[in-house]
Parts: structure tokens; C-alpha cells; sequence
């Protein structure tokens, strides 16, 4: 028995703004660094919320790498091989971009099973996990915002 396999290397577009019809606007922007653990997209540097023109809020998102059993920036070969991006804290810029509040940071004590998890799924899966994981988390956040 012969068994024959290629890799292929999906291309997906990012999500760069969701405009409303009420003159509200949402902008994702991306850092310029690609990133390590999958090649050819690049992680979020922050959010911009505006209505009219005028900025309403900026989120920025600091993120860093889950490399096995802790969390960095991955130099090694075999760091950049196992390493999965996490979202490590948001931090919210108020209107015209003037007012930061403190960063919500995110505790990962449940890292492990997180990189199990991410480890062994496909490349596509990655990308529509971390598209998922992106959009539960402004939910959490706009609720917080709203309360």
C-alpha cells in the first residue's frame, strides 16, 4: 500500500472593518510582524470603534506566545515550532483616542490544555478557532462596556 499526501497552504482574508448603516464603524488593524505559528497572517494590534468619523474607542490587544509549558517570545527554532498566540491583555482607549483606562489582563492557568488543544489542530482550524476566540472575546467585552 501506497499512501500519498501534499500539504496545501490556505489563504484567507482578514476581517478589516464592519461599517453599520447608522454611520458607526468598526476597524481591525494588524500588526506588520507575521506571525510564528501560522505563517502568512498576522496577529491584531488593536480595534478602532468611531461614529461619523469620530473616534469613539481603541482597543489595543497585547499579545504574546504559549511556548509548551509557559508563555514568551519564541527565539529558538523549536520555540517557533511549538509556540501558539495568545491574547494576553486588552486596554481601552476612550473617545478622540485622550482617555486609557487600566488593561484587563488575561490569566492563563488553564494554559496547557489551551496548547493541547491548538497543537493538534489543522491550519484552517487555527484560523477559524482564532476567529472565534476573537469575536467571543469582544462580546465579553462589549457587556463589560455596557454594564
Amino acid at each position: 500500500m501506497v499512501i500519498t499526501y501534499r500539504k496545501s497552504i490556505a489563504q484567507t482574508p482578514d476581517l478589516s472593518s464592519i461599517i453599520f448603516p447608522d454611520g458607526h464603524n468598526v476597524s481591525f488593524n494588524y500588526t506588520s510582524t507575521e506571525r510564528e505559528d501560522l505563517k502568512g497572517a498576522f496577529p491584531l494590534s488593536h480595534i478602532d470603534m468611531s461614529y461619523l468619523g469620530r473616534s469613539l474607542s481603541r482597543y489595543k490587544l497585547n499579545t504574546t506566545y504559549f511556548i509548551r509549558n509557559r508563555y514568551g517570545t519564541p527565539i529558538t527554532d523549536f520555540q517557533k515550532r511549538d509556540a501558539r498566540l495568545c491574547l494576553k491583555s486588552v486596554q481601552k482607549i476612550g473617545v478622540d483616542l485622550k482617555e486609557e483606562a487600566l488593561p484587563y489582563i488575561f490569566d492563563f492557568t488553564q494554559a496547557q490544555i489551551l496548547l493541547m488543544i491548538l497543537y493538534h489542530l489543522p491550519f484552517f482550524m487555527q484560523k477559524m478557532y482564532g476567529v472565534f476566540t476573537m469575536v467571543l472575546t469582544l462580546r465579553v467585552l462589549m457587556k463589560k462596556i455596557s454594564h
